[in-house]
């Protein structure tokens, strides 16, 4: 048969539909970005914990030390050092980084986010492949032997930092985008928080208020608004209360709300779902307190919301917004830090 005579299954240039969507996203993809976003902000928590740890391990000022101490602590909680290593001094802090023996170290938690992003790798462009490879050997220890903690973690920030610009401006914002994003925020609040009542609450001192505003990275915008030393009350409302400070628990809670409004079948004459509900509820929550109020137990309540919606209530989304095979129950992962992800269901 004669080439020009053949048909043709392609369409033309002429006649292609104009189309603002990828098609499908099946349920095994919104996991994997959802995850995704989870293990990218873990990690960034993480090395923030080690750098703030390490920097004042040294230190002989008794205040310092409790708040090395304490770093130490949330650190064991995370698997990302052993128990009965309480201060991280240069060589503990580099296996914190860069160990693959501890599920919670920077190189653990980057390694599941590397896997998770092999999942649904046709989602984004040879940058952000890119600078995920790039991270991964910034925490390796068999590249730049000689590095310290503080090199190390410094350059990890800044490819986390690339990382999430990257996907903010090129990544289209459908709905596998908005998993990633809300896997991102619920992350996010619950480090926060987790700073919050280890640093914040009862005990806190002007240390420790100032290695809190370091964590979450809102050292510069406290300095901004108050002239003086890091005091309680202003603290607690800048990380915890506060809607637009990116780095606030109150903004992660508003973006989540938003972003469950956007997925589909929670449209607001549909009836909500238990996610929608729930992201209502924290949302509300968190812009009637006030900071003076501010106690353990209300922490924990914005936690123990945050990680419903991290489990079967925002699981329900995976089923009405995804089209495939549904998730096999119990298969999500609900483990605040195990490393495991289920990338080959």
């Amino acid at each position: 048969m004669d080439l020009s005579q053949r048909k043709v299954l392609l369409p033309s240039a002429g006649d292609v539909e104009v189309k603002r969507h990828v098609g499908a996203l099946t349920a095994r993809a919104a996991d994997n970005l959802f995850w995704l976003g989870r293990y990218l902000e873990r990690a960034e928590a993480t090395v923030r914990l080690i750098r703030a740890g390490h920097s004042r391990a040294a230190l002989r000022d008794r205040g310092e030390r409790a708040v090395a101490l304490a770093i130490s602590d949330l650190l064991a909680d995370r698997s990302a050092i052993a128990a009965d290593k309480p201060l991280l001094m240069r060589k503990i802090a580099l296996a914190a980084l860069t160990s693959s023996r501890l599920i919670g170290s920077g190189a653990g938690v980057v390694g599941s986010a590397r896997r998770a992003a092999s999942g649904v790798r046709e989602r984004f462009s040879i940058d952000v492949v890119s600078a995920i490879d790039e991270l991964v050997e910034a925490l390796d220890p068999a590249v730049r032997p000689r590095a310290d903690p503080q090199e190390r973690a410094d350059r990890a920030l800044r490819l986390l930092a690339a990382i999430s610009g990257l996907v903010g401006e090129n990544m289209a914002q459908l709905t596998g985008w908005r998993f990633l994003e809300m896997g991102r925020r619920i992350e996010r609040a619950l480090n926060t928080a987790d700073f919050i009542v280890a640093l914040g609450l009862e005990g806190a001192t002007s240390a420790s208020l100032q290695a809190l505003l370091e964590l979450g990275d809102s050292s510069i915008t406290y300095a901004q608004r108050y002239f003086v030393a890091a005091a309680q009350r202003p603290v607690i409302d800048l990380l915890l209360l506060d809607d637009n400070n990116p780095r606030s628990c109150a903004f992660q809670i508003r973006k989540l709300h938003e972003l469950v409004q956007q997925m589909p079948g929670e449209a607001a004459d549909e009836t909500a779902s238990l996610a929608r509900r729930l992201a209502e509820r924290l949302s509300a929550e968190t812009i009637a307190a006030d900071a003076a109020s501010v106690d353990r137990a209300f922490v924990e309540r914005i936690n123990i919301g945050l990680l419903g919606l991290s489990g079967r209530d925002l699981r329900a989304l995976f089923g009405q917004s995804a089209i495939g095979s549904p998730i096999p129950s119990g298969s999500t992962n609900d483990l605040r830090y195990s490393p495991r992800h289920l990338v080959d269901l």
